[in-house]
């Protein structure tokens, strides 16, 4: 149907403009800065979905657009968080990839088959989904970054 494009046109391209801008300032910005961006990028499209959602009846091509820029903060933060998942490992990147791959595809089945029924009938119940799946992520990447910090700080006070 014609209505699939509403949907996966704006996604796709806020994939793809999410990715260009990535590659673009991946040589000026650290990784943790590009994934902090990233997330900015998505909770600030969540706070617009949220808004939307709770205060006006869904039309398209508004109820898409906070969908586009989520996918341009998700696209953005993805290769930095790949590449940082990679260097945990770096004899078995090849296996690292697989798995980081494997997880992604079965966390999104799990979600797709249990959560997504629970919130399909209203655009606000999906829009409080995406933010508590955001935020959880969110609390992931804090935790791994105040890990890698104290990593940081143990190897300099271990350092002749």
């Amino acid at each position: 149907k014609a209505e699939f494009g509403w949907l996966f046109i704006p996604a796709t391209a806020g994939i793809i403009l999410g990715a260009y801008l990535s590659g673009k300032v991946a040589k000026r910005f650290t990784p943790t800065t590009t994934i902090g961006y990233g997330y900015l990028t998505m909770l600030v499209a969540t706070g617009l979905n949220l808004a939307y959602n709770a205060l006006v009846p869904p039309t398209v091509p508004w109820v898409i657009l906070p969908i586009m820029l989520y996918t341009v903060g998700m696209a953005f933060a993805t290769p930095s968080l790949t590449l940082l998942t990679l260097d945990l490992f770096p004899s078995m990147r090849g296996m690292a990839a697989s798995m980081q791959g494997f997880l992604q595809t079965m966390v999104m089945t799990l979600v797709s088959g249990a959560v997504a029924p629970l919130v399909a009938d209203s655009g606000l119940k999906m829009a409080l989904g995406v933010l508590c799946f955001l935020l959880a992520g969110y609390f992931a990447w804090v935790t791994y970054a105040r890990f890698l910090a104290g990593q940081a700080s143990v190897r300099t006070k271990t350092a002749p």
